[in-house]
């Protein structure tokens, strides 16, 4: 809970900090003593591409690590290479993200190059790995030079990855393709602001690598054109909680302050020190940050007023 904001009166300057009176008989003083105040924060957004990306494959001629491949092969290949499963590892740096930021929308968008001659089409999963890997040094049996590897070669589920997936999409021909957000995606990018030691991106597979044909070719960071993007809305850290606008209007006093997606309740009393709050108004938690004014009829003598959130 941010700390109450409250004005003081130019009656008593003893009580300039840490409790602040508002008597309306003075209120022209206190605007002038009170007009600074922050700014609204407002939605903000990141475009980012990976910092690393790679895939791993059990075909022979992907045995190698792939990491500067301006494509990345994922999915089953057909029946002539023996139905071979490749699968995607992506990543991105999040550093540009403000610490405390709330995350609200994740989206990755992916551009297929190329499919099969007869392609199946089928579901792409995006699993939050839990492992460190590297795009230069890890293979489908490798996970780490020199020789650390995957629980089972490709990534073991539950141990090298999540079973559960956090984003879909289905993909049929070549074009760009976008996991849209989910509570998930949202949910991994904001685990990974918290604690950056545990960003080790997604894995990308195919929902049934039993089915062959279902391998595309997707463009890579080293592509000349079509990398991955990941998008990440977020609401940046809240500025302190602070009255920063008054005026009497109509008979009224108003105060105006910045809320964040969050509920709010604006309080009196008549006493500085003692005596009941009464709420004159309840803000709802709501879907963006906004300026909001409160109203309350003038009457003679004083009155303390403080915002606070629930």
């Amino acid at each position: 809970m941010c700390d109450p904001c409250w004005f003081v009166s130019a009656t008593d300057p003893k009580m300039c900090m840490p409790r602040l009176v508002l008597n309306p008989l003075s209120f022209f003083v206190t605007v002038l003593l009170w007009s600074a105040g922050m700014g609204v924060a407002g939605a903000a957004s990141v475009t980012l591409n990976p910092s690393q990306d790679t895939f791993i494959s059990e075909y022979v001629s992907f045995a190698n690590p792939n990491g500067t491949s301006t494509e990345m092969v994922i999915g089953t290949q057909g029946a002539n290479v023996g139905h071979t499963r490749n699968r995607g590892l992506i990543q991105f740096d999040l550093s540009s993200i403000p610490p405390g930021a709330v995350v609200s929308s994740v989206t990755l968008s992916l551009r297929v190059t190329r499919v099969p001659l007869s392609p199946a089409n089928s579901d792409f999963h995006l699993h939050r790995l839990l492992q460190p890997w590297d795009d230069l040094e890890s293979t489908w049996p490798l996970r780490l030079d020199p020789d650390e590897n995957w629980g089972t070669p490709g990534g073991q589920e539950g141990l090298d990855y999540s079973a559960d997936f956090s984003g879909s999409v289905l993909v049929a021909g070549a074009g760009d393709y976008t996991f849209v957000s989910t509570p998930e995606l949202v949910a991994d990018v904001s685990r990974w602001l918290t604690n950056s030691a545990a960003n080790h991106g997604w894995l990308v597979k195919t929902t049934n690598e039993l089915v062959g044909f279902t391998a595309r070719r997707f463009a890579s960071r080293e592509g000349f054109s079509g990398a991955p993007v990941l998008e990440v809305q977020f609401e940046p850290p809240s500025s302190p909680l602070r009255i920063h606008r008054t005026a009497i209007v109509n008979g009224e006093f108003c105060l105006s302050f910045n809320a964040q997606a969050r509920g709010y309740i604006v309080e009196r009393r008549d006493k500085a020190d003692e005596g009941e709050w009464t709420p004159i108004w309840v803000l709802p938690a709501g879907d963006v940050p906004m300026e909001f004014t409160v109203c309350d009829p003038l009457r003679e003598g004083n009155r303390f007023y403080r915002v606070r959130e629930m």
